[in-house]
């Protein structure tokens, strides 16, 4: 599973040691750029999604949560002020299921929802995380109960309503060292409680199943028409809240270990998260509610009535929350907020965020006109039918970071005006304050006044970002696709975005190079590479046909000479203007893992870096989801891994080289963890 930085050699030099090349370039790399102890910077924005919390039951300023998809686990020792990553040689883990031993609380139990570990176990309060194996090979773990019957007992459910694929329940004897099946194989168990009297109920996506005899055998107890969403029991593990999805989207309640079910009448949207407060009443339950404007719902009856709890919430897209006392509550947000406190029982939130990199980026840009300020887009929630008369809700996370050219520190602050899931955005040269950038189903946004409002160029459909003519920044190119209609469009200005050509095209573009001193365009795309001579008016075929690509860079000194990145993990290139393409995969780099990220060295030809990323490759197998960056460097001929241990998150969605003075800086934008950077030779 883990692995340390690889070294490997790959005949790849009559490529990228091109003929006529000055030989004074080819210098050797020094070591001390290649895997030293402290290579990489988090450098933020801080927040990001957050699933599972598990509080000390002793100390409520003690805290670990829990991350989404490889954002891994974090720990407060000072109530949430501010975080640490706990998780760093679990690189990309999600914490989506924490849980602490009721009687031993610095032993915690968690289990990574994506796949690449199994469940993971720590005896020293979160600090270190041993992955259990035996028994239980890396999996989707959903979730994970302790047994109050047993100090040695725990059950792990595995798979997940939206990506399965799930093989049932798990049990082990021995703390979590060792697993057997335990029941339900075959199918996905993503909710998972454990009573006082050792009964065991299992929320599947076609109703809830119970167990008396620890996953021998199984029975349907309750909704065997509707799935689970949530499921959350009383400190004394006698009564069980259940929330349903379908046509009820409401709470039932059982206070007999599971025999028999009361409905709560709380007919609301989609039910994500329950909390139980410990102390002084088991009726006080916390509601956390995910796709609608209701945010974090309180009740103080056991589920019977609800009332908002959400005054100063960042984010009213929660789905997980944690209760470290009566009135000490985390709240986690969907749309990269990070975490909320409420010390009053949910009467008033306020974030706390500091060093909480857990940030999912997808995408990042310096402005040409500043080299000291850089942007990055981001995700943000799903619910856009939700959003109708609700602007308070809508995402704004887009970021501009400005450096600090004597110490380096960067300041972000968030564009208020652009409310989307944004992918890429580009600044037009000579003027800072002309954004365009692609979303997420939101289509094509053009900004005049750096990001405080926005127009909307198309209002629909999918896009990868803008791009400015580096000659004539009037022009401008926006591809675009719509998945609904299933049409792709190059999007063409020639005013710098007051009039705007739809050119149809049988292609998606996902990057685009506009060539300094020339008309010609090139397009990466889901179906090879395409070539326009006329700025983007017309195209025609460039080689690499029926090839999913992901990445392009073009050589800084020989326009004919391209590489372009593959959903397959392969790199490709020309140097004949695509009239012939090679390609390769090296064996060392992680399988199947898309080329998200190309970038090559302005002063140094041949040089080139390569950011990979097998976030969304959603299967068993933990060595194809990841990433990373890979250099190859001309003089030494060879690949270099410089995912090191510092670059705790390695899922590449961007990548830009700057100089700072005499030092060039790799900046790297990942899912899940932010921004990094490190220093290049």
């Amino acid at each position: 599973m883990f692995r340390s930085p690889l070294t490997i050699f790959w005949p790849l030099c009559l490529v990228l040691t091109a003929p006529g090349l000055p030989a004074q370039i080819h210098r050797p790399l020094p070591q001390k750029h290649l895997n030293g102890p402290s290579d990489w910077e988090a450098i933020g924005p801080e927040g990001g999604y957050f699933k599972s919390f598990a509080p000390h039951p002793d100390d409520p300023e003690i805290i670990l949560a829990g991350g989404d998809d490889s954002s891994g686990i974090w720990k407060s020792t000072d109530g949430g002020n501010s975080w640490r990553l706990v998780s760093e040689e679990l690189r990309n883990v999600t914490g989506w299921c924490l849980t602490r031993h009721f009687l031993n609380p610095d032993l915690v139990f968690t289990g990574d929802l994506y796949g690449r570990y199994p469940v993971l176990r720590s005896e020293d309060g979160g600090e270190t995380w041993e992955p259990s194996y035996d028994g239980i090979l890396p999996r989707r773990i959903g979730a994970v109960a302790l047994d109050p019957t047993s100090l040695l007992r725990v059950y792990a459910g595995t798979g997940d309503g939206d990506y399965g694929p799930g093989n049932g329940v798990y049990r082990s004897d021995d703390g979590g060292r060792t697993w057997t099946q335990a029941g339900l194989q075959g199918k996905i168990v993503s909710h998972l409680e454990v009573l006082v009297d050792g009964t065991v109920l299992a929320g599947t996506p076609d109703g809830l199943r119970r167990s008396r005899d620890f996953g021998a055998s199984w029975q349907n107890v309750f909704l065997p028409a509707f799935g689970v969403t949530a499921m959350e029991t009383s400190p004394s593990r006698q009564r069980v809240w259940v929330a349903a999805p379908g046509l009820l989207h409401s709470i039932f309640r059982s206070d007999d270990f599971g025999s028999s079910w009361s409905w709560l009448s709380q007919p609301l949207r989609f039910i994500f998260t329950l909390a139980v407060a410990p102390t002084p009443s088991e009726d006080a339950i916390f509601e956390g509610l995910l796709l609608t404007s209701l945010g974090v719902q309180r009740s103080l009856d056991a589920g019977r009535t609800w009332v908002p709890a959400n005054q100063g919430l960042s984010s009213r897209w929660t789905i997980g929350l944690g209760i470290a006392a009566d009135q000490d509550l985390f709240a986690g947000n969907f749309s990269n907020h990070g975490i909320d406190r409420s010390q009053d029982g949910g009467q008033s939130w306020h974030p706390v965020n500091q060093d909480l990199h857990a940030y999912y980026a997808t995408g990042m840009s310096f402005d040409p006109n500043d080299p000291n300020t850089l942007y990055t887009t981001t995700l943000g929630a799903y619910a856009f039918d939700e959003w109708a008369g609700h602007p308070d809700l809508m995402p704004r996370q887009t970021k501009k970071g400005v450096i600090d050219p004597l110490t380096g520190t960067i300041t972000w602050t968030t564009l208020p005006g652009i409310q989307a899931q944004t992918y890429g955005l580009a600044v037009a040269p000579g003027n800072s304050s002309v954004l365009l950038m692609g979303t997420f189903e939101q289509g094509i946004l053009l900004s005049r006044d750096g990001g405080q409002s926005v127009e909307s160029v198309v209002n629909q459909g999918t896009s990868l970002g803008g791009y400015f003519d580096p000659d004539n920044p009037q022009i401008a190119l926006a591809p675009l696709v719509d998945f609904v209609q299933v049409t792709a469009w190059i999007w063409r200005t020639e005013d710098q975005g007051n009039s705007w050509t739809a050119i149809p095209t049988p292609f998606s573009a996902v990057e685009i190079i506009m060539e300094p001193g020339s008309d010609r365009v090139w397009a990466a795309t889901g179906s090879g590479m395409f070539l326009s001579l006329d700025n983007g008016l017309t195209w025609q075929n460039a080689g690499l046909a029926g090839i999913s690509l992901e990445s392009l860079a073009q050589h800084p000194q020989d326009p004919d000479f391209l590489y372009a990145g593959g959903a397959d993990g392969r790199l490709y290139w020309t140097t004949d203007g695509g009239g012939h393409w090679q390609s390769a995969a090296p064996a060392s780099w992680p399988k199947g893992a898309a080329v998200r990220e190309l970038a090559t060295h302005p002063s140094v030809p041949g040089a080139l870096w390569v950011g990979l990323n097998g976030a969304e490759l959603r299967n068993q197998y933990s060595d194809v989801m990841r990433g990373g960056v890979w250099l190859w460097w001309p003089a030494s001929q060879q690949w270099i891994d410089l995912s090191t241990p510092t670059l705790t998150n390695d899922q590449i969605w961007g990548m830009a080289l700057r100089t700072e003075g005499n030092q060039a800086m790799l900046y790297v934008a990942t899912y899940g963890g932010g921004l990094f950077r490190r220093p290049l030779p």
